[in-house]
């Protein structure tokens, strides 16, 4: 009987601790800091969506740790008064705000891109072909327009290439860069490929990368094309497209904002910011005279003082005249406008948004913290993350609920 009670009781203790670690929600404690398994949860969804991972427990395990790591550095923060560094502060909201504008872009803009049929097919086509290319490379429009002087000239297409390619093989091959299909390149360069016909040579086409003259030398079309491959294939020709097309599609939509706006920045505001541009950009300058400008009502003098204070420093420097200056603060106040439109959706409340967007805040956080505030000369940034690591390590208690790891579903 008494062998009984006590198997009973074992049983009843052992459920009960299941029960309670099923019911207790704290994954992980650094310190006074929790790692709630909700939270964990919606972070590791997004690292292994964002990265195109499958779950298992060696990545739950590792995602976990870096989890903690991060909790350790930014526990340094309560030893300094953050606040008194207003610029890191400036800084993190700007990273906010730039997340929320590309997940507005995303979610409103982007995904309500829908090409037409005859677009499709064409892409379809493409898709089809493969094109046999060579190309010559400047960084430059200038010497792009020397090379193409140089072979109207007569002057042969490897002897070009072997003396501006740094890379052997294309020195050695004419630039050729073999066979690729839709999707493959950079969108201007496979336009412009696409457009020609075989042997003909391009003008220079402007690319990410810099400037390309383009001969077609050869192309192989699919024999047999069908229009149910072709319907089965409509949605992941819509997905290259979009992202394709992204800069293209964002500029037309900021665009037409704009002309829904009626943007009106009067001649005297514009005279006053350009006059006082340099102050302004140094924070050194006060505006005296709210109403020098007429804008729609949701602008006033702040937003444009604060958006060219916050201008990245490649953005400053173009600044050189007042259609500069102009099309600058046409920038702003719809930056502006766009951030109010995302702070009323729903997926803005959404509590993953939130959290990836803390993170955001959270990452710059810890940038400075290794960076600027505990400085090692001469270490790098990993290097100085780990010594602090170290110490944080030795100095605050952790503890792991493994049940909870274990039994986390996503």
């Amino acid at each position: 009987m008494y062998r009984i009670s006590l198997i009973l009781f074992l049983f009843f203790f052992i459920s009960c601790n299941q029960m309670e670690n099923k019911k207790n929600t704290t994954l992980a404690k650094v310190g006074s800091e929790i790692i709630n398994i909700n939270d964990f949860s919606i972070v590791y969804s997004h690292f292994l969506e964002k990265n195109g991972l499958n779950d298992n427990f060696l990545f739950r395990n590792k995602f976990l740790d870096k989890e903690i790591d991060r909790l350790l550095i930014l526990s340094l923060k309560d030893s300094i008064e953050l606040r008194q560094f207003s610029a890191l502060y400036k800084k993190i909201q700007n990273i906010k705000n730039q997340k929320i504008l590309d997940e507005y872009f995303r979610k409103e803009v982007l995904s309500a891109y829908s090409p037409s049929d005859s677009i499709l097919r064409q892409a379809f086509i493409r898709s089809k072909t493969d094109l046999n290319v060579r190309h010559l490379y400047s960084k430059s429009r200038e010497e792009a327009n020397q090379l193409k002087t140089q072979l109207e000239k007569g002057i042969n297409f490897d002897k070009i290439a072997q003396k501006i390619f740094r890379d052997s093989v294309l020195a050695n091959n004419g630039g050729n860069l073999g066979y690729f299909t839709f999707g493959d390149m950079d969108p201007k360069f496979e336009d412009v490929a696409f457009s020609l016909s075989d042997g003909e040579i391009s003008d220079p086409v402007k690319t990410k990368y810099g400037y390309s003259i383009i001969q077609v030398l050869d192309r192989w079309i699919q024999p047999l094309i069908t229009e149910n491959e072709f319907q089965a294939r409509k949605d992941k020709l819509v997905y290259i497209l979009r992202n394709r097309n992204q800069n293209e599609i964002k500029k037309s939509y900021t665009e037409s904002l704009k002309k829904d706006l009626n943007i009106i920045i009067s001649d005297n505001l514009l005279d006053q910011l350009f006059i006082n541009y340099q102050a302004i950009i140094n924070d050194e300058y006060k505006i005296k005279n709210n109403q020098l400008f007429s804008l729609v009502d949701s602008f006033d003098s702040y937003d444009l003082i604060e958006g060219l204070i916050n201008l990245s420093p490649l953005q400053k420097n173009k600044i050189k005249n007042k259609n500069d200056l102009l099309a600058v603060l046409n920038g702003i106040l719809i930056r502006q406008e766009i951030l109010n439109l995302a702070k009323k959706q729903d997926w803005f409340f959404n509590d993953k948004f939130q959290k990836i967007l803390n993170r955001v805040g959270d990452n710059k956080i810890i940038d400075f913290l290794v960076n600027d505030f505990f400085k090692n000369e001469g270490a790098t940034f990993k290097e100085k993350y780990n010594l602090i690591l170290q110490d944080a390590k030795s100095k605050i208690p952790i503890n792991i609920n493994e049940y909870l790891l274990r039994d986390l579903k996503l």
